[in-house]
């Protein structure tokens, strides 16, 4: 007659056996994982991308009808300081523009949010009035900080095509921050020239919006700089 091994000969060998074989799955999962994190990361940044067109194409439709309810004229452009930060806005221009889209968080890029580290945006600020996810190349006062904002333009759309947003690429304090990279926002604060940046991410890219509709995506070695009250802003 057979007879079943002991309890204790069968508990001993169960877990063993079982322990081996999680580890063995734990390995598996995590070779897995590392092969399919950066396709995920990819996919991810692709929808990103989308999403960000599509809030750019609202923010233009929102600048075209701030312009038509004010005499052709773009916003003031100064933080609640007085300082000129293309990312940031007084709160009642950005109150007044963003009641055209009636969706202020159409003003922020989903990829960028990951690079600079806030949880939402925009979001209020005393000193600035709202930080925003995107830059507003538009709107801005004559000022000694902004020489891309000719004389002859100055704040008044003149029927040329111009610039009105753009992703943020930029240097703040020393530290670089792309908006769009293959895996997405990327926040960098190693010493490195923008010419090391354009070697490094030869894939990074910007979209800029312009008066006209049109949504044009540069790379960066393709974007001019404009240096801005205690940064430098890319597009």
């Amino acid at each position: 007659m057979l007879h079943p091994p002991t309890g204790k000969f069968s508990a001993q060998n169960l877990s063993a056996f079982t322990l081996i074989e999680m580890l063995a799955v734990t390995a598996i999962l995590l070779v897995l994982a590392a092969m399919t994190y950066p396709q995920i990361q990819k996919a991810m940044e692709t929808g990103n991308r989308g999403k960000c067109i599509v809030n750019m194409k609202q923010v233009l439709a929102a600048s075209g009808m701030y312009l038509a309810d004010n005499s052709g004229r773009y916003w003031d452009g100064r933080r609640e300081d007085g300082a000129v930060v293309p990312s940031q806005l007084n709160v009642q221009d950005f109150e007044k523009l963003s009641g055209y889209a009636g969706d202020k968080s159409i003003f922020s890029c989903p990829s960028y949010r990951k690079a600079s580290g806030y949880a939402e945006l925009p979001v209020s600020h005393p000193s600035a009035g709202y930080i925003m996810g995107y830059a507003l190349a538009v709107g801005f006062p004559d000022s000694p900080f902004h020489p891309w904002w000719t004389e002859s333009a100055k704040n008044t759309f003149s029927g040329t095509r111009q610039p009105v947003v753009a992703d943020i690429n930029c240097i703040m304090s020393g530290i670089y921050i792309l908006s769009h990279t293959p895996d997405g926002g990327k926040r960098v604060t190693k010493d490195i020239s923008f010419a090391g940046m354009v070697e490094k991410y030869p894939t990074a890219t910007g979209h800029v919006g312009y008066s006209d509709g049109s949504i044009v995506t540069k790379k960066l070695s393709e974007m001019t700089s404009h240096v801005a009250t205690g940064s430098e802003y890319f597009w």
